[in-house]
């Protein structure tokens, strides 16, 4: 299937918490997200799916589903699932307390070659992908 992206969009895996705040209308979220939408190629790693169902209330999760039609949700593989963990590793031998979560999207970045769209960079601290921080979208700086 073609994508209906032109092969210079930006690539990005959207965080969990960018999500969760675009459909509860939060911050500038849901205007990041249409840019993400106009100017580049949207994803999100599989885990986020089940992090949504998680934290979002049943008709909020019905808004995210409707807000990730034709969203690519990345799967989590055998080489993915080494990669987070060999950054969870790093990350406490350097002294840092990742969530078991944040190291499976940010090797799902790497590993795909997308930058990481989040709330906060200070959840990814040794990223191996591009870190793009909500505000600078807002900012439109992209």
């Amino acid at each position: 299937m073609a994508s209906m992206y032109s092969s210079d969009a930006v690539r990005y895996l959207l965080d969990t918490v960018v999500l969760i705040w675009a459909v509860r209308g939060l911050h500038e979220a849901p205007r990041v997200l249409r840019r993400v939408r106009e100017e580049g190629e949207p994803a999100v790693a599989a885990i986020t799916l089940l992090e949504l169902r998680r934290a979002l209330l049943p008709e909020e999760f019905r808004l995210a589903e409707r807000e990730l039609e034709g969203t690519e949700a990345l799967p989590l593989d055998a080489a993915t699932a080494r990669a987070a963990g060999d950054y969870l590793v790093r990350c406490a031998e350097e002294g840092y307390r990742v969530d078991f979560f944040a190291g499976i999207i940010q090797a799902t970045a790497a590993r795909t070659g997308r930058a990481l769209v989040t709330y906060g960079p200070h959840a990814y601290p040794l990223a191996d992908c591009e870190i793009v921080p909500l505000e600078r979208l807002v900012e439109g700086r992209a």
